[in-house]
C-alpha cells in the first residue's frame, strides 16, 4: 500500500498544475482539479486529501 500523502492541486491551467508537481517531486500522490467546483466535489467524496494547493 502506498503511504504517500495525497495532495490536491487546484488550478484551471494544466501547465501550472504540472509545474507544481514537478517542483514537489515524487514525494506525494497527486490529485488535480480544474476548478473550485471540482475540488469541492473531490473533498466531499472524502478520499483522504492531506493538503490542497489553490492557484
Amino acid at each position: 500500500m502506498d503511504k504517500r500523502q495525497r495532495v490536491l492541486i487546484v488550478d484551471d491551467a494544466k501547465l501550472n498544475r504540472d509545474i507544481l508537481k514537478e517542483i514537489l517531486g515524487e514525494t506525494y500522490n497527486y490529485l488535480e482539479a480544474e476548478n473550485g467546483n471540482q475540488a469541492v466535489q473531490m473533498l466531499g467524496e472524502n478520499i483522504g486529501i492531506d493538503l490542497m494547493f489553490l492557484g
